[in-house]
This record gives C-alpha cells, structure tokens and sequence, in this order.
C-alpha cells in the first residue's frame, strides 16, 4: 500500500467506518498526486491510527484554520465516494423522514462543540510533541 493508499484508508475510517473499497483508494492515491493540495499536517503520526481523533483534529482545523492540507484531503475523499453509486445509501435515505433529520441536526448541533475540543486538545498534543 502507498502511503496515499494508507492515508485515504484512514480518512474512509474516519468518515464512514469500516474498510475504503480499493476502487476510491486508487482514485484518491491518483487526485493526491496530481491536486494542489496543501501538506498533510498530520502525516506520519499517531493520529492516522485513530479515526475518532483523526475525525476531531479535522473538524477543528476546518473550523480554525480555513485552508488546511487535512481538510483538502477529507474533501477529496468525501467526494470520490460520492460519485460511486454503489454507496449512495451512505449518503441519503431510501424514504425521507422529517422526524429523522431534526434528530440528526439536534445530534449534529450538541456534538459539535465536544468535537471541536476534542480535536484541539488533539492537536493542542501533537504540537507540544514536536
């Protein structure tokens, strides 16, 4: 596996759980060689092994710093998987549901402000350890 190979299973992880399907892998290995993209902030370091603080360091740089390698990557990844149609139910509801999208807006609105804490201190960490 490439290290971009490495870094988009990562990110997949980090997104959505489970394993990137080879397919996005690739293509994302392929738009990291060829974007101009800021550097990863993050590569080489522990926190490519752990999606939830992977997932928080993200949120907390998108939101702080507008322009940030990390961020470009979520970015890319978010949409090569969005264009392959066998995971479209990871991105709407078969039968939409009022009730269910108020639910998850309220979720979404009460874990924002842990999320971004969570990824400061995370990055906060990784800075100190430099």
């Amino acid at each position: 596996m490439t290290t971009a190979q490495v870094e988009a299973a990562a990110i997949w992880t980090a997104l959505f759980g489970g394993n990137v399907p080879e397919r996005v892998a690739d293509r994302y290995a392929a738009a990291i060689a060829r974007l101009p993209l800021e550097p990863n902030p993050i590569a080489g370091t522990e926190l490519l092994r752990s999606p939830r603080r992977l997932a928080a360091v993200e949120f907390y740089l998108r939101l702080s710093q507008r322009k940030n390698g990390l961020s470009q990557r979520f970015h890319v990844l978010f949409y090569l998987a969005e264009i392959e149609p066998q995971l479209f139910p990871r991105f709407a509801r078969e039968r939409s549901s009022m009730f269910l999208a108020c639910v998850d807006l309220i979720l979404a609105v009460l874990a924002a402000p842990l999320v971004w804490l969570a990824g400061s201190w995370w990055w906060w960490r990784r800075a100190r350890s430099v």
